[in-house]
This record gives structure tokens, C-alpha cells and sequence, in this order.
């Protein structure tokens, strides 16, 4: 197998760290449960994976036997996968502006040691704090008519939305900012 596993692959390793024994039914049901809402996978995403990890030896399984159906299997990761997992968990995320990926791999904090914790979180800090510096100085200079085919849009309407929208982006990405702030004096307690 690759030296690193999809975003799914890695979920599901985590999700089998927190809950051995899992069918990937229950893993469905977790994932929807848990992280769904930064990422869904469907049955027909979640078994092909499995194998590819049960392939790779990075989970194993065993087979629990259900009367006129084919037998369960319930999963539980290799010392191969807990590995695969354990590199997931400390290699830094890209830098990215979609928090999505930051906050899956957050989300199973409780499997890292607090000093990787912190270390995602300074590096997720010191990200926002630069797109924040950059966002500042390109709206105080920011010429956003030049490019406008002004017959073709109307401008009460931009100046109206534009100063909105990045209102909203500038709100939330001050929020994002006071969060892992938080979250890192929390953890230093």
C-alpha cells in the first residue's frame, strides 16, 4: 500500500482505534454519528476501504457468523494500522483555507499526545493569524471596480454584498482564531 492512506482510510482507522471490534456497518454509523459533517462515506465508499486497509494489513478481522446471511466481520487494527495511524495523527496538515481537514483530524485529539495536539493547534494559529494579516492589507487596498464590466453587473448591488462578504469572512476567521486560542490555554492548564 502507499505510504500514506486517503482522508477515509485514516478515518477509519481512528474510528477503529476509538471503537475495535467495529463492523463497517458500525462504522457507517460512527462515522455519520461523529464526523459525518466533515466526511461522509457511504457503504459502497467505507467496505472498499476496509479492504484496502485489510489488504494492506493494516486491520484484520473476524468473522462472527449470523444465521441465512453472511458472516459479520468486525474489524480491529493490525500494529501495522495503529503505526499508519500514529503518523496520520502527527504529520501536519497542509495549509489550506477549508478548515474541514484541520478539524477531522482534531476530532480525534483524544488518540494524540497533548503535545501534538499543541502542535497542530500553533501551526493552524499562526496560518489564521497570516490569512487574517493578509485579508486586512488587501481590503484597505483593494480596487475591486477594475476588473467589473460595469454594464454588466449592477453596482449597488456589489457595493452592498462585497463589504458583506468579507464582513462575514473577516467575523469567522477572527472566531477560528479565538478558538484555537482557547483551545491551546485549555490545553496548557
Amino acid at each position: 500500500m502507499k505510504d500514506t492512506c486517503s482522508e477515509l482510510e485514516s478515518t477509519l482507522l481512528a474510528l477503529l482505534a476509538l471503537h475495535p471490534g467495529a463492523s463497517g456497518y458500525d462504522l457507517h454509523r460512527v462515522l455519520n454519528l461523529s464526523t459525518g459533517y466533515l466526511l461522509s462515506a457511504s457503504f459502497s465508499q467505507i467496505y472498499p476501504a476496509l479492504k484496502k486497509l485489510h489488504d494492506a494489513g493494516l486491520v484484520t478481522y473476524e468473522e462472527e457468523p449470523i444465521e441465512n446471511r453472511p458472516a459479520k466481520k468486525l474489524y480491529s487494527l493490525t500494529d501495522e494500522g495503529r503505526e499508519a495511524l500514529s503518523r496520520w495523527l502527527t504529520e501536519p496538515m497542509k495549509e489550506s483555507l477549508d478548515f474541514r481537514p484541520f478539524v477531522l483530524k482534531m476530532a480525534f485529539a483524544p488518540l494524540m499526545d497533548d503535545a501534538t495536539v499543541a502542535e497542530h493547534l500553533k501551526r493552524e494559529l499562526a496560518m489564521r493569524k497570516q490569512i487574517e494579516e493578509q485579508f486586512a492589507a488587501s481590503e484597505k487596498h483593494a480596487d475591486f471596480y477594475s476588473f467589473l464590466d460595469t454594464s454588466a453587473v449592477d453596482i449597488e448591488k456589489i457595493d452592498y454584498a462585497w463589504p458583506m462578504v468579507n464582513i462575514g469572512l473577516h467575523s469567522l476567521q477572527c472566531q477560528w482564531i479565538a478558538w484555537l486560542e482557547s483551545w491551546l490555554e485549555t490545553l496548557s492548564k
